[in-house]
Parts: structure tokens; C-alpha cells; sequence
């Protein structure tokens, strides 16, 4: 078997019906990129010009195309397992980079052998700070925070969107969970990140602009609703410390419950369907689920510290209340 050849990094862009981002997206990876890199762009079954927007790009760029929408995490990893680079960067077509921002992500992980995954700061288009990570509130849901403060590394247990990760970690762990069409991916592979030993960190100093926020319509909002409540729990299932399980999967359904209540005092009844449908499906893969618990168990370091760090620095008050404000932003 002919071995890859090696590259610092690969930039991993995954899109389904980007053609309004595309092009700002690729102009900037092509203008910042290290030379010894490579750029992977993965057309997720679109239906409107992606792909032939993206052959203006195909001599600097490697370029495939689904058939159909398989989802972000196996378009992702279908990309990984091409990838030639010592760490990969996993970017959303909706995603700008500045000077500097994907340099600054592989210095931080050359220079600190413990870390396995960085983060840039997310900049919404008018330049405020979008998110720099997350936690998770005690109803086992996840909050955002926006740290401002000066300094390069923020200690944060969940990203989304924008990160930096080694290919040999990402591998080991088994790469993205392919059940996850949307929502929940990113938190659950930097919580296999910590549970495998390796930490979690957001660079301040790395920037990188966000341009859309959710790529849901009207059309398409149940799945929010759907996969959010799923693939949370699935997380839940997967990766919590057995100590936790027992009074967090109770607060988690709670939550929903209140979440439905919300749905019918708004008029939205219809989408308490899918949040049944949600449960139902974890009800019908739990023994697929344990399994991934079994092999996550296989390579979890006996010192993790991601029961140490899951919750932030909050006190239990706040806690509960971050945990109540992203049940009243649905």
C-alpha cells in the first residue's frame, strides 16, 4: 500500500447549498492557507450551484461531490480519511478566515503536546464574538460563552464549527458519529477528546468570522427540534460519567418537557412530534448507543478530566440558569 505523503494540515470544508458563502469562504482559506496544507471541499448532495461554483477551484482544490445529503459528519470524515495532514481543520462553508486564524490553531497544538483539539473564536459579520466554546448546563444541554479577556488559551469542554484537531487523535476516537445528521457532532467528538485524556482549548487570539448562523428554514425547523433533542442524548448516553447519569437524564427529559409545554403555549404543537420521534429513536438504538459507550470505554484515559471540566466554573445557581436560558431561546 503506497503511503500518504505527509502536509502540516488539511482543511476539511463540508457544504450543502452554499452558494451564497462558497466563494468568500475558499477566496480566504486560498489567500491564508501554509503551503505545506491542503484544502478538501466536500459538496453534501447540493441542489443549487455549489458544485459548479467549486470547479473554478478544482486545481488548488480537492473537490467531491455526494449524490445525496448524508450529513456533515460523514461527508467529514469520508474527507478525514483522505486527508494527508498531521491535524485536521474542520470549517463550515459559512466560514471566514482572517490572517493568522488557522496558523495560530496549529502552533497552539505543535506546542502543547497535551492538547488534542483547538478552537478559534467565532466573530458574527459585524465582528462581535459569535462563541468561544461551550459547557454544559446541569439539564445536560450546552451553553455558549463569550470570553473577551485577554490571553491566548480559554479551557472550554465543548466547539462547534471551526476547529483544529491531530489526525492521529481524531482517528483513535473513532472521528465523527455518523448518526448525527446536524447539531451535537462537534460536542460530542471534543467530549471523546477529553475522555480519550488529551484537552480542549479556544485560541483568543484566533479569529474567524461566521457568517450564518443556523442553515434552517421554516421549511426545515423540526429538525432542530429532532436532532437537537436526539443527538444530545445521544451524547448523554455515550460519554457522561456514570455518576452524572443518573440525576442528568432525568433533568434532560424535563427539560424537553418544558420545551413542549413552551411549543404549546406558542401555538408550535406540531413539533412536539419530533421531539416523540427523538426519543423513540434513542429508545430503538439504545443497544447501538451502549455499544459506542463500550468502545469509547476502550480508549478512556484513566485520568481524563472531562467530569472535571464539563460544567465550567459555575457556581450551581448559575448553572441552572444558563441551563433555563437555552430552554427559553427555543
Amino acid at each position: 500500500m503506497k503511503k500518504k505523503s505527509s502536509l502540516l494540515y488539511s482543511i476539511i470544508i463540508t457544504c450543502f447549498n452554499g452558494e451564497k458563502y462558497l466563494n468568500k469562504c475558499l477566496d480566504a482559506l486560498l489567500a491564508y492557507r501554509h503551503p505545506h496544507s491542503e484544502i478538501i471541499f466536500i459538496d453534501d448532495g447540493s441542489t443549487d450551484r455549489t458544485a459548479a461554483m467549486a470547479k473554478k477551484y478544482k486545481v488548488e482544490i480537492k473537490t467531491s461531490k455526494y449524490k445525496v445529503n448524508r450529513g456533515a459528519s460523514s461527508a467529514r470524515n469520508y474527507a478525514a480519511k483522505k486527508a494527508r495532514g498531521k491535524y485536521l481543520i474542520f470549517l463550515d462553508v459559512d466560514c471566514e478566515v482572517k490572517k493568522y486564524s488557522l496558523s495560530r490553531l496549529i502552533q497552539t497544538l505543535e506546542r502543547h503536546q497535551k492538547i488534542g483539539m483547538t478552537q478559534a473564536v467565532l466573530l458574527k459579520p459585524n465582528g462581535a464574538t459569535e462563541s468561544t466554546g461551550h459547557f454544559l448546563s446541569f439539564f445536560g444541554l450546552p451553553y455558549n460563552i463569550k470570553i473577551t479577556a485577554k490571553g491566548k488559551l480559554l479551557t472550554v469542554f465543548g466547539t462547534r464549527t471551526a476547529l483544529a484537531v491531530r489526525a492521529k487523535l481524531f482517528h483513535k476516537i473513532g472521528g465523527y458519529d455518523e448518526d448525527y445528521i446536524i447539531y451535537g457532532e462537534d460536542t460530542d467528538l471534543a467530549w471523546r477528546t477529553w475522555l480519550s485524556g488529551a484537552q480542549v482549548v479556544t485560541v483568543l487570539n484566533s479569529f474567524i468570522y461566521h457568517h450564518h448562523y443556523s442553515s434552517l428554514s421554516k421549511k426545515t425547523r423540526h429538525r432542530l427540534y429532532y436532532e437537537g433533542c436526539k443527538n444530545q442524548l445521544v451524547n448523554i448516553l455515550k460519554n457522561e460519567d456514570g455518576r452524572y447519569l443518573i440525576w442528568m437524564i432525568p433533568l434532560y427529559i424535563f427539560s424537553w418537557f418544558i420545551i413542549a409545554v413552551k411549543l404549546i403555549v406558542q401555538g408550535k404543537a406540531n413539533f412536539i412530534l419530533w421531539i416523540v420521534r427523538a426519543f423513540s429513536w434513542n429508545i430503538v438504538n439504545l443497544p447501538s448507543t451502549l455499544k459506542k459507550r463500550k468502545i469509547i470505554s476502550s480508549y478512556k484515559a484513566a485520568n481524563n478530566k472531562a467530569a472535571d471540566i464539563q460544567f465550567g466554573s459555575l457556581t450551581l445557581n448559575q448553572a441552572l440558569e444558563n441551563g433555563f436560558q437555552w430552554l427559553l431561546s427555543f
